[in-house]
């Protein structure tokens, strides 16, 4: 029973190490992605030589070595479960060693390592804490038990004493880059990282699936929109979910946006194929994010580049991708004479999207862009979409009128339809031409909804339940943010 009881911190250090790698693997490991994307960690001399005469250097070298491994699944709850058991055991000794004339010494060290362990944890739950943290953390343990050990107190150990813990400040103690924001667990977060890992990979039914979890903001509806774009759905699910206008679709790059936003908003354009659109975000989100760089944002402006023929700027970025430990493969079947047949392929569809010329624009013409893009290749499918879509949840059906003669006259879609008989039912010279067939059932609904619509004098309650996911419905009711 005494060798049990000597035992339960052992036990519940093992169950808690558990718990820890299960909740960073299952419950939240796109924080830990997001965390390798943002980061830089090239294998270079000229990198390792630029920690030196940082104060804390070896804890900054370390962390930031360990983090770029968070890419590999597993690989950074690993980590930072064994990183955390270290720095429980370490102030769990250290503890022991200070109270050793108490009785319940064992307990008291353990709970004190808990609440250490704890806070870590909590800390490194934040998107911008860095590993580096809570590696000082451990390495002035590590420093601390050495010094505990010595058995003698005499001048000498004094000394040493003071040596050591003056070395351990110099290894692991980066007084002036502790950056973290201390937000600990954040739920909502870890779905946006979610949702833009995803988009990252191209996981185009996942991303549906996990933006139809939150349709409450503009960024969530914006990779909902995308993802349905991606899979030839936009506009027949358009109004199935929340909408917040414009920015739904395209997410604006201004100054009162986060780095995040700003980078996610170059992943509609890079897909449509304005790739001036895409990398002035991808810059703009790079130089914005904590560290001013990335693995993320280098792989975009990389393809950017490729597909635009700027082979010279793309080597630059593939050089340092290169000189990494999970994206030498990606940067090599990626340099031009060494490109894999796939990549040939993705880089010869987005060159068919390119616009043939280009206009002096804002960042936040998005008309504009998507126009331009159209001129050049009617047949862009995805830039089609985004631009009716755009005049239908602007509710500028002038301008809807003209697009959809312009470049989807005929394409039957019921949103498109819908829209439509309003504009016949004002002003219907603006559809001289039009080539849509209506749908039969499509006229006795728009008749059905205008009688409700004037015998209730437009009160939202009396046409809400059978006509709100029409566009009718959005046109009269539906406020936007833009």
């Amino acid at each position: 029973m005494k060798k049990l009881v000597s035992n339960i911190p052992l036990i519940l250090a093992i169950l808690i190490s558990l718990a820890c790698f299960c909740f960073f693997l299952f419950y939240y490991p796109y924080h830990l992605f997001y965390k390798e994307q943002i980061s830089l960690f090239l294998l270079n001399d000229q990198t390792f030589f630029q920690y030196f005469p940082k104060a804390g250097w070896l804890s900054l070298l370390s962390g930031d070595f360990l983090t770029q491994y968070f890419y590999y699944i597993g690989t950074g709850p690993a980590i930072l479960t064994i990183i955390l058991l270290l720095l429980g055991v370490l102030c769990y000794k250290c503890t022991v060693r200070v109270f050793q004339r108490f009785r319940w010494r064992k307990i008291i060290a353990f709970i004190i390592a808990s609440l250490v362990c704890i806070s870590e944890f909590w800390l490194l739950c934040s998107s911008t804490y860095p590993l580096s943290s809570t590696i000082s953390v451990l390495g002035i343990s590590l420093i601390t038990y050495i010094i505990f050990h010595f058995r003698k107190l005499n001048i000498w150990t004094t000394f040493s004493g003071i040596v050591l813990l003056g070395i351990g400040i110099w290894l692991f103690c980066p007084f002036s880059t502790f950056k973290g924001e201390k937000e600990g667990v954040d739920l909502r977060l870890e779905h946006f990282f979610a949702l833009d890992t995803e988009t990252n990979f191209g996981h185009w039914k996942k991303v549906e699936i996990l933006s139809e979890e939150d349709l409450s903001n503009y960024v969530n509806s914006y990779y909902h929109n995308l993802s349905l774009a991606m899979q030839g759905k936009l506009a027949d699910g358009l109004l199935d979910y929340y909408q917040a206008g414009e920015k739904s679709l395209l997410l604006p790059v201004a100054q009162t946006e986060t780095h995040f936003s700003i980078f996610a908003a170059n992943e509609a354009w890079f897909q449509m194929g304005d790739m001036t659109m895409a990398e002035h975000a991808a810059i703009l989100g790079m130089i914005f994010s904590p560290n001013h760089s990335g693995y993320r944002a280098l792989k975009r402006l990389a393809e950017v580049n490729l597909i635009q023929g700027e082979e010279k700027a793309a080597a630059k970025y593939l050089h340092m991708l290169s000189e990494t430990s999970c994206y030498k493969t990606w940067a090599r079947e990626h340099t031009p004479g060494q490109q894999t047949e796939e990549v040939k392929q993705f880089i010869d569809q987005k060159r068919s999207l390119l616009a043939k010329t280009d206009t002096l624009r804002l960042a936040g013409q998005n008309r504009m862009s998507l126009v331009n893009l159209l001129k050049s290749n009617p047949n862009n499918q995805l830039a089609r979409d985004y631009l009716l879509c755009m005049d239908l949840l602007n509710k500028n059906l002038n301008l809807f009128a003209a697009d959809y003669l312009e470049f989807a006259n005929g394409i039957f879609k019921p949103i498109y339809a819908q829209a439509l008989l309003i504009v016949q039912s004002v002003q219907p010279e603006l559809l001289q031409g039009c080539k849509m067939l209506m749908d039969e059932n499509i006229l006795k609904d728009f008749q059905e909804y205008m009688n409700l619509y004037s015998q209730s004098q437009g009160r939202i309650s009396a046409v809400k339940n059978k006509f709100s996911r029409t566009y009718w419905y959005y046109y009269h009711y539906a406020k936007t943010e833009n």
